[in-house]
């Protein structure tokens, strides 16, 4: 086992957004968290992504479309998986 650590979050802001779609949605929490650390943020050093939804909405019903999102905010090749776990999601991610 290997020492990990959260270093930033983000998320989108509450509320119905019919101008965005998933990718945009998705790329403004990006921006947020990229915000939220406290040093030069690399992109670089991210391994991994573990997205945490009750369900993307609007046909996006995939299965596992976070390598879609991953791709859209320029990180294409990390491994990506979506989860879904009802209120529980975001829990569940970071569990994994």
């Amino acid at each position: 086992m290997r020492d990990v650590a959260i270093v930033a979050a983000g998320q989108t802001a509450y509320g119905d957004f019919p101008d965005k779609g998933v990718k945009e949605m998705f790329a403004d929490a990006f921006a947020d968290m990229m915000a939220s650390i406290d040093r030069d943020p690399d992109p670089e050093k991210i391994e991994a992504a573990y997205l945490g939804s009750l369900s993307a909405g609007g046909g996006f019903q995939l299965g596992n479309f976070a390598p879609l999102l991953t791709g859209h905010i320029g990180l294409p090749y990390i491994p990506s998986v979506h989860l879904e776990s009802a209120c529980a999601s975001g829990g569940y991610a970071l569990q994994c």
